[in-house]
């Protein structure tokens, strides 16, 4: 579940930017339990585009801002 939304926060990002892309590359890295019923933060981040790709990232963090799980990504764009 955790790389799903990792995935989503990076394609949604591209999304709201007017990018229309699917993921190609997934990379995900997990660093610390995620607990049922507490509370996580999400961001994405594009971190280059080029061509027909666009680098992305998105960490998932807890309450106290510790790092859950974090993914890279490459991201094409489609027509």
């Amino acid at each position: 579940i955790l790389a799903a939304v990792l995935d989503e926060a990076m394609t949604r990002l591209g999304y709201e930017i007017g990018l229309n892309t699917v993921t190609a590359r997934l990379e995900v890295d997990l660093r610390k339990s995620a607990y049922i019923n507490k509370k996580l933060f999400l961001e994405g981040r594009i971190i280059r585009e080029e061509e027909r790709k666009v680098l992305a990232e998105s960490v998932l963090k807890n309450e106290n801002n510790e790092t859950v799980a974090e993914a890279k990504g490459i991201l094409v764009k489609v027509k």
